[in-house]
């Protein structure tokens, strides 16, 4: 009986730490002005909007999440790993850079974003929403 009550535990602790892992919001950085939040999403087939009150880096890894990123939300990085993301920026949001590496991602930005794209993955698309302009392949 003792023995089936630790393994419920380990049960338990490990699929916390699994859930508690896959979406994380976290403040980071550098102290004083340059303090950015951070925000991470990780895992499989996620469906999630992503945002933060002040200036914030986004991580996306995984494989197959779906991420929106409302109006009035402000990225400093988009750093994107993994496979097959789907990653939406409302108009009236910003992206100042993105770091791209994987494949099969696809990111969707407004027409107004000028951003800085490093891309060392395969098969990804970055397009401006309303022309649809692939700005990276």
């Amino acid at each position: 009986m003792r023995l089936h009550g630790l393994a419920g535990f380990f049960v338990a602790a490990a699929l916390a730490a699994f859930g508690s892992g896959c979406t994380e919001k976290s403040l980071g950085g550098a102290s004083g002005a340059d303090d950015v939040a951070t925000v991470k999403i990780s895992g499989a087939r996620r469906d999630v909007s992503a945002s933060h009150a002040r200036l914030f880096d986004l991580y996306v890894s995984g494989d197959g999440n779906t991420v929106r990123v409302p109006s009035g939300s402000a990225i400093r990085t988009l750093w994107v790993s993994g496979v097959n993301h789907r990653i939406t920026v409302a108009a009236g949001a910003s992206v100042q850079s993105i770091q791209l590496s994987g494949v099969g991602t696809s990111i969707d930005l407004p027409e107004n974003v000028h951003v800085a794209v490093s891309s060392s993955g395969v098969g990804s698309r970055i397009i401006k929403n309303s022309d649809g302009t692939d700005l990276d392949e």
